[in-house]
């Protein structure tokens, strides 16, 4: 399922787009963007699944090809069988859930068929591919160890990947590392006796997250003229027009939570706008909004505008 962090991404990216956009901007059209952006990486985590059903194909091609020859077959191929016996993949190929997702919202690589050989290459390459088809009978664990060695030590380091999902999709270009996550928790979750009935994450944990993600992006459209104030108040020493437009979102995002998600623990809340700064603002922003969200949170909390609610929370700061 979809990530916090990656909500919180998607919502800041929504809101930078909406303020950009002078001509046509609605609360409406907004939610319906971020919720669109969210479907997507949905498809790029199937498509990740594909990608290794793909890579486990070309395999068995290359081995069926080698077959075929009238002259003197390469042993090294033929080595390769043994990735091709994978049972994950085969429990991957035969989930009813995956393949009707993956069939009603057309994923495929078959139009990138280059990315799947050069990936396929880059992977025979490697000490740990080689050193898994040298294996006598690799357990099931070790086929399990391979696909998430592929996410991480493959696919999260292939420039031509990123190339290519950035090509195929606007969305795609920096959600890789969250859809290889869900993949590799994915395979982690097949066992031995799983079998092709095994679930599938959802796209959201729970109805929760999705409420989330539709309240935090309107409360933070609605309420813009209530949280500027309050940042134009911490942030004196400041000319409100000066401050990176990024980091106004961010605290205006972190505001909201404060304010108006008493189940959001305010530390969470802290600590997850600091590092998105690090990767969408300016290079001293995490250390700015720091500042700015530890000042705000004592004076709010001091008026009673913050209050948290549920076990845990209360009096928490």
């Amino acid at each position: 399922m979809i990530s916090r962090r990656l909500l919180r991404i998607k919502i800041f990216q929504v809101l930078y787009a909406y303020h950009k956009n002078n001509d046509d901007r609605s609360v409406i059209k907004a939610e319906k963007e971020l919720f669109h952006s969210i479907s997507k990486f949905y498809d790029l985590y199937h498509a990740i699944i594909v990608m290794l059903i793909d890579l486990h194909d070309h395999a068995a091609h290359r081995i069926d090809m080698e077959k075929s020859r009238f002259t003197k077959q390469n042993p090294e191929v033929l080595k390769t069988q043994i990735f091709v016996d994978n049972p994950i993949i085969t429990t991957l190929r035969n989930n009813a859930q995956l393949s009707k997702y993956i069939s009603e919202n057309n994923i495929s690589w078959s139009n990138n068929q280059d990315i799947v050989k050069a990936l396929y290459t880059e992977m025979e390459k490697t000490e740990w591919f080689k050193a898994f088809i040298s294996k006598n009978s690799p357990m099931f664990a070790d086929y399990s160890e391979l696909l998430v060695t592929i996410l991480i030590d493959l696919f999260a380091t292939s420039p031509d990947l990123q190339q290519v999902l950035e090509e195929n999709s606007i969305y795609w270009n920096d959600e890789l590392e969250f859809a290889l996550t869900l993949a590799m928790k994915t395979i982690q979750r097949v066992k031995p006796e799983t079998g092709v009935g095994m679930a599938i994450p959802a796209l959201f944990k729970d109805l929760e997250d999705k409420d989330f993600a539709k309240d935090l992006l309107r409360k933070c459209i609605t309420n813009a003229p209530e949280y500027n104030e309050i940042i134009v108040r911490f942030t004196k020493n400041w000319e409100f027009d000066r401050i990176a437009f990024a980091d106004v979102l961010l605290l205006t995002l972190a505001l909201a939570e404060f304010i108006e998600f008493p189940s959001v623990p305010t530390k969470v809340t802290i600590n997850e706008y600091i590092e998105i700064s690090k990767y969408y603002s300016t290079a001293k922003s995490s250390v700015f909004i720091n500042g700015v969200l530890d000042k705000a949170l004592r004076e709010l909390k001091n008026e009673g505008k913050i209050k948290k609610i549920g076990r845990g929370l209360i009096g928490e700061v």
